[in-house]
């Protein structure tokens, strides 16, 4: 006899298991829900230079608020730098 609630159960542990060991679960804990609004941000306009500034503006949220969340996605390791000098001169 098929017991479809038990293979659904069976299903939901693997799954589960699973996510305990993903890459993405690893960082859950040092991640908050800003960091995830301004990772997708980043993520959609990936294919042009983004500023302090447009963060600011986008979020509504004071420049020393974007640097202390930059700072710290960057000390986890979930966001990297990346300078445009050509626009720093």
């Amino acid at each position: 006899m098929y017991h479809l609630g038990f293979e659904i159960h069976r299903l939901s542990k693997l799954m589960h298991r699973e996510l305990q060991h993903s890459a993405a679960h690893q960082h859950a804990d040092r991640m908050t829900g800003m960091h995830g609004y301004l990772i997708r941000y980043l993520y959609e306009n990936r294919e042009r230079d983004v500023f302090q500034r447009d963060l600011e503006k986008k979020f509504s949220i004071s420049r020393s608020a974007v640097t202390a969340t930059l700072q710290l996605m960057e000390k986890n390791g979930l966001y990297a730098a990346l300078w445009n000098t050509q626009k720093l001169s």
